[in-house]
């Protein structure tokens, strides 16, 4: 049996490009990431594994919107992903955090469908399919005799959708 705990914290800083008529923009984003995934692996019913991974990585992208009347509208929303400092934490093996090998294929892509519920564009209906590709490294550490700690890396691919309704005022 195994379960996956996630958590993924981003801060985005950058600038907006709109056309005159407004019914295009652009922006383009950097910033700073924190992603924690936490396994847990019970290989029987009376024992279990964590594996604790912490990655620092460095969010790199646009967001972008179209509108093609007042009613509705499409975007596309592509981040680049970095690691910059990656580590696994084991527990029950305390006390060690190990470094893991940064990997630079991550990436997030999203496509909103945009619908204006009335005419003044107050009240949204928004539906995003999105998906993420991540990536953990093998563990760089060794014993002090030299002996590799073997852990390899994993592969993550991140399906979803969401489904939001807005008010602006």
């Amino acid at each position: 049996k195994r379960s996956l705990f996630y958590i993924d914290l981003e801060e985005r800083l950058g600038y907006t490009f709109a056309s005159e008529e407004n019914n295009l923009r652009l922006s383009l984003f950097s910033g700073f990431g924190y992603k924690h995934l936490a396994h847990k692996f019970s290989p029987t019913n009376d024992s279990s594994i964590k594996f604790k991974y912490n990655h620092i990585y460095i969010p790199l992208g646009f967001t972008s919107d179209y509108s093609f009347n007042r009613w509705f509208a499409v975007g596309l929303g592509l981040t680049w992903m970095p690691q910059v400092y990656s580590t696994v934490k084991i527990v029950p093996l305390k006390g060690a955090r190990w470094i893991l090998t940064n990997k630079l294929a991550n990436f997030y892509a999203e496509m909103p469908f945009t619908f204006s519920l009335t005419s003044n564009k107050r009240f949204t209906l928004q539906f995003t399919p999105t998906y993420e590709y991540w990536q953990d490294g093998h563990s760089t550490a060794k014993t002090a005799t030299g002996v590799r700690l073997g852990l390899p890396g994993n592969t993550y691919n991140f399906w979803g959708a969401d489904l939001n309704f807005g008010y602006s005022y």
